[in-house]
């Protein structure tokens, strides 16, 4: 494991510096927002459950602060970015039947 650890141990602090320091660019957070909204449409689900996420952000974060505000794009952007990506968006009523029947599946021993 020491092996293994030490072989990634650049690429790790690079991934670290990157994500904690740095930041994406503005370019790479929108597009990873719309990846999750295309990604929720896929598989059924609201894709307007990602706004929700972005206010409570906006909420607990702090302009300027050291935490995730320092290198990610106000919330307050994203969710207009987000509302326009999300567009005209009609939930599928077969994807969530088939989703409660499965979790109603996995309750029944």
């Amino acid at each position: 494991m020491a092996e293994l650890t030490a072989v990634f141990d650049d690429s790790i602090m690079d991934i670290t510096t990157t994500m904690i320091n740095n930041g994406y660019s503005r370019a790479f957070e929108r597009e990873a927002d719309h990846a999750a909204v295309e990604i929720l449409k896929r598989v059924g689900y609201d894709p307007n459950v990602l706004i929700g996420l972005l206010k409570i952000m906006d909420k607990r974060l702090k302009p300027g602060g050291l935490d995730f505000a320092k290198t990610h794009p106000d919330p307050e952007d994203r969710i207009k970015d987000v509302r326009k990506a999300i567009d005209d968006y009609k939930p599928d009523v077969t994807s969530s039947q088939v989703r409660q029947n499965r979790y109603r599946a996995a309750l029944v021993p």
